[in-house]
């Protein structure tokens, strides 16, 4: 007899005990995703089962699986690409992607194991709570990118972005792209290599992957960039946009945006909603439309009532770019590369911009809930009646006494602008007598052109009196959130700030090197990836001063590459370097980069 749920029960394990299942998650056209235990650790897992509905059967009383002899051939075809493509995603290694630690195969079917994420989608977000405020959806649509980038450096197209496949860590705060099944990859001429058949996801699948026949040479990294601008449309809108065929054909057009949604927001997913050549050809194109300077809008009043305020207040703090490493030769002798350091006066700190005192919804105050999700990754998430609109209420005091630039009423937006003791200047629009949109203008020199939240920098572009720039998004004490950061020299960081300083994301040096990962509180690599321009590329962990450090591997451009143990840059204790026909060079004890024979 076949039991009609077709999952295993719950307690059977896994790997002769290694695993063992705790809940079943979800059930989708390949496979079943559980949530499990590592029986050792005693940590819980998420589990993907290969389960091919109408070609896998299980018993009632087994936990093996038996395929149709009709479907046999066909399912064993997909099982070899479901634990092919496994392997894959283990390989991937990137903060904003669901990580794959093992695979394996067991009761006659394929299996892989990834991280158990604590948290919800973002489509069960918007649907529960409502659309996001704009800083928060590109603060995740920007996480998501920076993954889609390193995706698309390893030539993998993802296929499938959609809210419902970006989770947001509960813990963390980050977002994180998880359901690779229908990713493919493809090589420098656009050859196929993944034969996966292309998904429908009604609203954020381009015109592309509705096509009969479709394989990669239609694909490209522009599919993927339709599909993110499609899920940010989703994220400040609350709407889901109309198909692409219907949009292309003009049968359909976009619902109209809340007014409160820049000009910039919605001119860059205009862009991304073209047909494919039309679109950004590349992650670093879509940044740069939503990094585009504000086109404003607000003329200076030919009659403004100006004030005189005690001086906007204005701090330093110091900025640090990452130190940089090179490989100098296929002996694995490493050098450190130059310490380049950048002093940023910044006045992003408390009380610089005032607003009047009250309490914070964060997504951190949430109840706890389990979310069980179809065909995905294990999550659970608390629920709140914070409201996403009001994540950026501020809590600072304002010490500047207001005095209306105009009579005003409730809700009454009106044009104005402010000066203060020292030569600063605000000009902008006011609601209810407090900054609502405008710039604000440091004696010093610096600049703020965009939106305030109960009268503080919120979202826009700081521009330095040093040539620095920011473009992004503010947290309630006006330190930067979310956005990229821009030095004179040609160094940018793209990601998320933590107290005002670099956390996570991606660095590109003007070098052409670039690092994706994580960063620690001075500002320095913690764990990631390190591309450098000749081709090789580093991953795994660094120190405190931002060397190579702890475990990690490094791939040379030839193929060659060293698995191990790192100390200050160099191979240090155990380790493994691998020719590139996959030979042992050499196995064994390294000192100061240097293989011990």
């Amino acid at each position: 007899m076949k039991r009609s749920t077709y999952s295993l029960p719950v307690g059977s394990t896994l790997m002769q005990g290694k695993y063992r299942i705790v809940a079943v998650l979800g059930q989708g056209g390949f496979g079943i995703t559980y949530k499990g235990e590592h029986t050792m650790l005693g940590t819980t897992v998420a589990i993907k089962e290969f389960f091919m509905k109408g070609a896998c059967e299980r018993d009632e009383n087994s936990t093996h699986v038996t395929t149709s002899q009709s479907n046999s051939e066909l399912a064993s075809r997909f099982r070899t690409k479901f634990l092919k493509e496994a392997k894959t995603l283990a390989a991937l290694k990137h903060p904003n992607i669901i990580r794959v630690f093992d695979v394996f195969e067991d009761n006659g079917t394929a299996y892989y194991v990834m991280d158990y994420i604590e948290g919800n989608n973002l489509s069960d977000i918007v649907e529960g709570k409502g659309r996001l405020s704009e800083p928060l959806a590109l603060k995740y649509i920007r996480q998501v990118a920076n993954a889609l980038d390193y995706l698309h450096q390893k030539k993998l197209l993802h296929l499938d972005v959609k809210p419902a496949n970006i989770l947001l860590d509960k813990n963390t705060g980050n977002a994180i792209l998880i359901d690779f099944g229908v990713s493919k990859q493809y090589d420098q001429d656009g050859q196929q290599t993944s034969t996966t058949p292309p998904a429908i996801s009604k609203g954020y699948s381009p015109v592309e992957q509705y096509a009969q026949g479709s394989n990669v040479k239609t694909f490209s990294p522009a599919t993927d960039i339709y599909s993110l601008a499609a899920t940010l449309y989703k994220l400040v809108t609350g709407n889901t946009p109309p198909e692409s065929n219907l949009l292309l054909n003009e049968d359909e057009q976009l619902p109209p945006y809340p007014s409160n949604v820049s000009e910039v927001t919605r001119n860059a997913i205009a862009e991304c909603l073209q047909t494919r050549k039309k679109r950004p050809q590349s992650i670093s194109e879509f940044l740069q439309l939503l990094d585009s300077e504000p086109i404003s809008n607000i003329d200076t009043p030919e009659e403004e009532d100006t004030i005189l305020k005690s001086q906007y207040k204005k701090s330093q703090e110091v900025l640090t770019t990452p130190i940089k490493t090179k490989k100098d030769n296929l002996n694995t002798v490493f050098i450190i590369g130059a310490v380049i350091a950048f002093v940023v006066i910044i006045g992003l700190l408390f009380n610089k911009c005032g607003g009047s005192s009250s309490n914070d919804s964060s997504d951190e105050d949430l109840d706890s809930v389990v979310y069980e999700p179809v065909d995905t990754t294990a999550v659970a998430w608390d629920d709140s009646t914070a409201s996403y609109e009001d994540i950026y209420t501020d809590d600072t005091d304002n010490d500047v006494s207001y005095v209306s630039p105009k009579n005003q009423s409730n809700d009454e937006i009106t044009k104005g602008s402010e000066n203060y003791e020292g030569g600063s200047k605000f000009v902008g629009t006011f609601k209810n007598g407090v900054r609502l949109k405008g710039t604000f203008t440091w004696a010093d020199g610096d600049r703020f052109e965009g939106d305030f939240k109960d009268g503080k920098m919120s979202n826009g572009v700081y521009y330095y009196k040093t040539g620095n720039k920011f473009s992004g998004s503010f947290d309630s004490n006006e330190e930067r959130e979310n956005g990229t950061f821009y030095w004179p020299d040609g160094d940018r960081f793209e990601g998320d700030f933590k107290n005002g300083k670099i956390s996570n994301g991606v660095y590109y040096y003007k070098t052409g090197d670039k690092f994706s990962g994580s960063f620690d509180s001075n500002e320095k690599r913690s764990y990631g990836v390190y591309y450098y321009t000749n081709g090789d590329r580093y991953e795994g962990n660094f120190n405190s001063n931002g060397l190579k450090h702890g475990s990690g591997t490094y791939y040379w451009k030839d193929g060659d590459k060293y698995e191990g143990s790192w100390e200050n840059d160099k191979q240090n204790g155990y380790g493994v370097h691998y020719n590139a026909d996959g030979s042992v060079w050499f196995k064994g004890q390294w000192n100061n980069g240097n293989p011990v024979r």
